[in-house]
């Protein structure tokens, strides 16, 4: 692919999305162009940039077509002040517009670890159903008791 960010950690993008669909239980790994990585800086950028990309104008909070974006910036993981932070991107559903949402703690750094810098979530599953990321392998699993 043209303008593919080449091997890992790239200016510290590690230049892949991981893309998750419920619906179809299938999962893709997906480069991403270095225009993205400079002009769409941080987990917000990114998730934004996918969302608007990505989302269909007319979709509904609960249509499966709706995305869940958990998105890191390019200095997830490092030592700079302030860079475990995790942006989740999302139609609100209060106002229609872009949302987002930000969380602490490890995650953003683990998911960056692994390989990706953001993880695109679309679909609805048949049963509850959790994500397992261990290294490069990616699974849906369920969550469902026994």
């Amino acid at each position: 692919m043209k303008g593919e960010l080449k091997g890992k950690n790239w200016y510290g993008w590690a230049g892949t999305i991981l893309n998750v669909d419920l619906t179809k239980e299938k999962i893709t790994k997906q480069p991403f162009e270095k225009s993205t990585a400079v002009n769409f800086l941080g987990g917000d950028g990114l998730g934004n940039k996918l969302l608007f990309d990505r989302l269909p104008v007319d979709t509904l909070l609960m249509d499966p077509r709706n995305l869940f974006i958990l998105s890191t910036g390019h200095l997830t993981g490092t030592l700079a002040p302030s860079c475990g932070r995790l942006s989740v991107v999302f139609k609100s559903p209060v106002s229609s517009l872009i949302g987002t949402s930000k969380s602490g703690g490890f995650l953003a750094p683990e998911i960056k670890r692994t390989g990706y810098d953001a993880i695109v979530i679309s679909g609805k599953a048949k049963e509850p159903v959790w994500l397992w990321i261990d290294n490069y392998t990616v699974e849906i699993k369920s969550a469902k008791r026994n």
